[in-house]
């Protein structure tokens, strides 16, 4: 599989004027994400960075987030998304263990004071987004518009995670994991190019990362852009832009199922939801569903991989977060890794193409949680009769 850049470009050159980002009443298209895109790469390169280099984004959900993210990888180098609401000792721990020299981070208060702070600590440069002065470096880059070759298991994204000592791990995710993760998630929701997904989820996570940008800009489709969810904004952009595929967290089902705007608000246009990052509340569900006349769709992943999901067929099974997706096997086990007997709960296991390739820089932890190739998830599940996944807990150490 080549960059996973190419992505964005290779829709852009089969369809450049179509809408690939929106934000409020402005759309970026993906003639132009893609331009942006070749000169974030300019910029960077000009700055030093090269294959392998890695550059971090503490960035929200803005189009300068997508245009950073594909311009890091079309130059070969490695994306480390960070949530922007860390505080400069997490933002100083990323940087120093990724070793990342520059940080892109969110112009606005707290966050860049923190940016600044962190950086200073690990000895990177900080670049501000989302100002004049961003716009005009961009405006300045020599644009890069090829696409650097990248080999599958070449580094494309790190992402932190807390581990169970409360020590942040990089997740290190190739350029083949993430296309499978890509092409898994919009296989199976049938992503068409006159789709409209949801982007209420952050995109410094996989989840949002998988199973919304990149899906949709690997299928043409267009992201409706909410850099910090609100339910009443959020049913008003679904009823604006035409929102297809609601992709959501629990606690974001809920809020919307209580807003008192739901009722005055037109959501014929939604045909799928997704749920993920953690067990989906029957009666969300089942209010969901009832609300706005479609199914709602369970996912389960990591940090590490997009495991599992839910297909949308008639017999879905609700309380499951359905198969593993095309790529990724699963087992149930006990403490001594051996399979248990079907329906009885054990610990996911996990490993497929979409698994991450290890923690960066830490052998000793990777060790410890892959085994013979296969990824001890820590979460306790069973499996039924055809497969479907049910996770039940933790598993107890």
């Amino acid at each position: 599989m080549p960059n996973l850049a190419s992505i964005l470009s290779d829709t852009a050159a089969r369809s450049p004027a179509s809408p690939a980002l929106r934000i409020g009443d402005s759309m970026m298209s993906y003639a132009a994400l893609d331009g942006l895109s070749a000169r974030a790469a300019g910029l960077l390169a000009s700055r030093g960075i090269g294959s392998g280099d890695r550059v971090a984004l503490l960035l929200p959900d803005i189009p300068p987030m997508a245009a950073l993210y594909y311009g890091v990888l079309r130059l070969g180098a490695v994306a480390v998304p960070m949530n922007p609401l860390l505080g400069a000792r997490e933002i100083t721990y990323q940087l120093a263990d990724s070793g990342a020299p520059l940080l892109f981070a969110f112009g606005y208060e707290d966050i860049i004071a923190h940016a600044d702070d962190g950086a200073a600590e690990a000895g990177a440069n900080v670049i501000p987004v989302n100002t004049g002065s961003f716009r005009e470096l961009l405006a300045a880059a020599e644009p890069r518009p090829g696409v650097v070759d990248r080999a599958d298991n070449d580094a494309a994204v790190i992402l932190y995670t807390a581990g169970a000592t409360g020590t942040p791990k990089g997740a290190t995710l190739s350029h083949a994991n993430l296309r499978s993760a890509a092409d898994a998630a919009s296989g199976l929701l049938s992503v068409q190019d006159s789709d409209v997904l949801f982007g209420g989820l952050p995109l410094f996570h996989g989840f949002g990362q998988a199973l919304v940008m990149n899906a949709a800009v690997l299928a043409g489709a267009s992201v409706s852009l909410l850099p910090r969810f609100e339910p009443g904004t959020a049913l008003q952009m679904i009823e604006r832009d035409g929102v297809t595929i609601f992709a959501g967290i629990p606690a974001m089902y809920a809020a919307m199922l209580e807003h008192p705007a739901l009722e005055e608000t037109d959501t014929s246009s939604v045909r799928s939801g997704i749920s993920g990052t953690a067990p989906l509340p029957r009666e969300s569900l089942e209010g969901f569903e009832r609300a706005f006349g479609v199914q709602v769709l369970e996912a389960y992943g990591l940090a590490e991989a997009l495991v599992s999901f839910n297909a949308p067929v008639p017999e879905r099974r609700p309380g499951s977060v359905g198969q593993a997706v095309p790529g990724m096997e699963v087992r149930i086990v006990d403490g001594a890794a051996n399979d248990v007997p079907e329906g009885e709960a054990g610990e996911l296991v996990t490993r497929g193409e979409g698994l991450m390739l290890g923690y960066w820089n830490d052998p000793q932890t990777t060790a410890g949680a892959l085994t013979d190739g296969w990824l001890h998830t820590g979460d306790l599940a069973r499996l039924d009769e055809q497969g479907n996944i049910y996770v039940v807990g933790r598993v107890k150490v």
